[in-house]
């Protein structure tokens, strides 16, 4: 059986999946059908939406109330509401749809647009490219219907969303949107586009958090905005993007949106290298953006259980972020890994040229810190250790406050190594913009480790973060605003 454009509702009609064998002309080019075949599928769990939403089609300023016209209802992936693409595309005039029942895609075409979302894989076709997206497209095979996210599927067709938390209604509006900010697929670095304009917006996250006007935001040193008295601004689960390279992104198409970098890759065991220099360039260290201590590795994963366990009893609050990847202690070691890698241990003598051999600024109480701890190291016994390849350091969250701001490391977050051979504090970024990270240190009166990882420029991580430099520690569980 074929169908054309003939006519909106016989298209979506025929929208059932196993009903259509093949169609006509797709809206889904050869291109895009190629780089669907190359992408696997992915599971997750749809389920019905429990509560009450009411969801509006603004239609030259007049709501139009669409929900309750609505014959499949609405579905939940992934902390993600969903509506069935019949019923959507029932509300919008002139938009059409297809299925591809060969390839099990969907297509879509409104307003000289058309985008496609194979079933069951993370990815859509957006005009000439793949971009990635974090719940695809389902179908609820007790009613053979097919369900995508309210907010992509109406962003990516130039629909502006606005969520009213405390009325729970979602509106939508044409021709006010932006193209939904999306990671191109495949990619070897996540990246993410500045929102404009957003001095005097108010916008609204994924788990129904507003993020306020500038103005609105409390300038009191130590106060930070919350959207009610008595809690902080979380990163629930629904706020984090999971990207097909192992980045996220917090707060997608926000203007608190934030990337971080593709995690390191897992090994089993860290490959040795005899070249490592800790006070120059360490060559093509084959260990730099490996770790062999994160998922995975024993250890860690009943270390993260804890923590997840520990999380839930003294936050308990459901859907945190952090509940699903918290953020390592990085005064946590395992002594099976210093039995295992004792033998990168770094001598004392070497350790004790850095004063020396670094540039630093030494009126910096953090690191007149440092410096007491290597004058002393003798005296506590402190180990140092080379731990590249062991452990995970990318940069999973930043933070900006005037003369203050901090890269977030996954592991290490104390002290970075520059390219040109200066020492500085993590929570001092701020005053060196034009500095590369080449080696991270984590100093404690115990140990201490040094990992070489990917260069990072400093200035260009800092600029990720906008909102009018008013953003504070965007990581894990919560993000602080202020002005």
């Amino acid at each position: 059986m074929q169908i054309k454009k003939a006519s909106k509702k016989t298209a979506i009609g025929l929208l059932v999946l196993g009903q259509i064998i093949t169609t006509g002309a797709l809206a889904a080019p050869r291109e895009a059908i190629k780089k669907f075949s190359e992408v696997r599928p992915i599971k997750q769990e749809l389920t019905k939406f429990n509560g009450e939403i009411k969801l509006f089609l603004n239609k030259n300023g007049n709501k139009e109330r669409i929900d309750q016209k609505m014959q499949d209802g609405l579905r939940v992936v992934n902390g993600r509401t969903c509506i069935g693409v019949r019923d959507l595309v029932n509300a919008i005039e002139g938009a059409e749809v297809e299925w591809d029942g060969t390839n099990k895609i969907v297509d879509i075409t409104y307003n000289g647009k058309s985008i496609s979302y194979p079933l069951n894989k993370p990815v859509m076709w957006d005009g000439d490219k793949m971009v990635t997206i974090d719940v695809p497209a389902q179908v609820d095979p007790s009613i053979e219907r097919t369900f995508l996210p309210i907010r992509n599927i109406a962003e990516t067709l130039g629909f502006k969303v606005d969520w009213n938390q405390k009325t729970k209604e979602v509106t939508l509006t044409p021709g006010a949107g932006t193209t939904t900010q999306t990671t191109q697929q495949p990619t070897q670095q996540t990246t993410t586009k500045a929102n404009t304009n957003t001095e005097n917006l108010s916008w609204v996250t994924a788990s129904g958090q507003k993020i306020p006007k500038r103005d609105e935001l409390p300038s009191e040193p130590g106060v930070y905005y919350s959207p009610k008295k008595d809690s902080n601004f979380y990163v629930y689960q629904s706020d984090v993007t999971n990207n097909s390279d192992g980045s996220v992104t917090y707060f997608k198409g926000t203007p608190l949106e934030f990337t971080t970098q593709p995690k390191f890759k897992y090994v089993k065991k860290s490959p040795e290298w005899d070249g490592f220099n800790l006070f120059g360039p360490s060559g093509n260290d084959p260990r730099v953006g490996l770790a062999a201590f994160q998922e995975g590795h024993p250890v860690y994963d009943k270390w993260k259980a804890k923590e997840i366990k520990m999380d839930k009893e003294i936050y308990g609050i459901p859907g945190l972020y952090r509940y699903i990847e918290p953020s390592f202690s990085a005064s946590f070691m395992p002594h099976d890994l210093f039995e295992e890698y004792k033998h990168r241990r770094i001598d004392n003598n070497l350790i004790k040229q850095i004063p020396t051999k670094l540039k630093m600024d030494k009126n910096s109480e953090d690191i007149k810190y440092l410096l007491d701890d290597i004058e002393n190291i003798d005296k506590f016994q402190t180990k140092w250790y080379d731990y590249t390849g062991v452990l995970d350091a990318h940069i999973n969250g930043i933070g900006n406050l005037p003369n203050v701001c901090n890269i977030l490391l996954n592991s290490v977050n104390g002290y970075y190594i520059t390219t040109d051979g200066y020492l500085i504090s993590a929570l001092e970024c701020e005053k060196y913009k034009d500095k590369t990270i080449d080696k991270v240190i984590n100093s404690s009166s115990d140990f201490s480790y040094i990992v070489d990882i990917p260069d990072v420029n400093i200035g260009e991580w800092i600029s990720k973060i906008k909102y009018s430099e008013g953003t504070c520690a965007i990581n894990s569980r919560s993000a602080n605003l202020h002005k």
